[in-house]
């Protein structure tokens, strides 16, 4: 499983689960680091729905970052579920 403590991540395209603000609060309570825009220090974008008419170009240039890992929307919640469930054991 991935390990996104510490690491800088950036959102893109319209989540499904959680609004943009949640979605930047849990990754900073699990001990993330979110960004607005990618950095040389980003190391992934978690990708969510990007809609967009058939041969129309991306309105977003963060999926060209060559460097980016990029993760799903459910890659990113079963990361965080994970951080939870260690943090609940250990109470």
């Amino acid at each position: 499983m991935i390990d996104l403590t510490g690491q800088e991540i950036v959102f893109t395209g319209r989540l499904a689960s959680l609004s943009r603000n949640q979605a930047w609060a849990l990754a900073r309570a699990c001990g993330a680091m979110p960004k607005p825009q990618p950095t040389r220090r980003t190391t992934y974008l978690i990708v969510g729905a990007i809609q967009k008419p058939l041969g129309a170009p991306l309105t977003t240039h963060k999926l060209t970052a060559p460097t980016l890992i990029h993760l799903t929307e459910r890659d990113f919640i079963d990361w965080c579920r994970a951080t939870l469930a260690l943090w609940e054991k250990r109470l």
